[in-house]
């Protein structure tokens, strides 16, 4: 004989499972429609294109404003971003400016040298050019270093560190334009790791001056926090 089971929507995550008699306990890509359960549709890309954000995405908040715009705010390792009628706007604060920067570029390569001495900048750090003077006969006008953030991809020296354009230059320059180099505040290393430097672990464990090869000491990643003000 059969009989109808009458099971109570929702999930009960109280109860054990013996004890939630009538009840579901447990499920994935769930939801329930009319007091039943049905699968959650597929998936769409929120973005248009392949837009990704750097970094890894660390926290997510999600709200609105008093005249009810919805806005979602995305932190990562290496930015701080905004999405809001289906675009993205970076808003990671800027660490302190850094001015008297020039260029030199090659021919039929996206890869430009800044020029700057004691940058203290180091690889995977993103930037924004500001003030721009294009280096003169490369090809290049202000906006295309004005527009958009650019990473680090290689620090040649404490004088100087390597972009990737979005075009070839059209002719190879040496050490002139002009830029103001922006660096986005620095929000900390992209994954956990372990510190083995001064005072990582026992005292008098090893010689002066000798780096650790045990540690206790743990170095998070860079993280946020975010919530309404107020």
């Amino acid at each position: 004989m059969l009989q109808k089971l009458n099971f109570k929507p929702g999930f009960n995550k109280q109860a054990t499972e013996s004890g939630a008699e009538s009840e579901w306990v447990d499920g994935d890509f769930v939801r329930f429609r009319y007091g039943l359960p049905e699968k959650i549709g597929g998936w769409e890309q929120l973005t248009v294109g392949n837009e990704t954000l750097p970094g890894a995405a660390r926290r997510q908040h999600a709200f609105s404003s008093f005249a009810g715009e919805k806005y979602t705010a995305i932190g990562t390792s290496q930015g701080l971003f905004l999405y809001y009628g289906e675009a993205f706007y970076d808003i990671t604060p800027l660490d302190t400016a850094i001015t008297g920067a020039t260029f030199d570029t090659n021919n039929a390569s996206t890869s430009v040298t800044v020029n700057k001495t004691s940058h203290n900048l180091a690889v995977g750090r993103y930037i924004t050019f500001t003030s721009v003077t294009a280096p003169p006969g490369s090809g290049y006008v202000n906006a295309d270093f004005e527009t958009g953030a650019f990473e680090i991809v290689q620090v040649n020296d404490a004088n100087s560190f390597n972009i990737v354009m979005r075009t070839n230059a059209s002719a190879d320059t040496t050490a002139v334009g002009a830029a103001t180099i922006n660096p986005y505040i620095e929000i900390g290393p992209t994954t956990q790791t372990v510190g083995y430097g001064w005072g990582t672990y026992l005292w008098n464990d090893s010689t002066w001056g000798t780096e650790r090869s045990t540690s206790n000491v743990v170095l998070a990643p860079g993280n946020w926090s975010l919530d309404n003000f107020g």
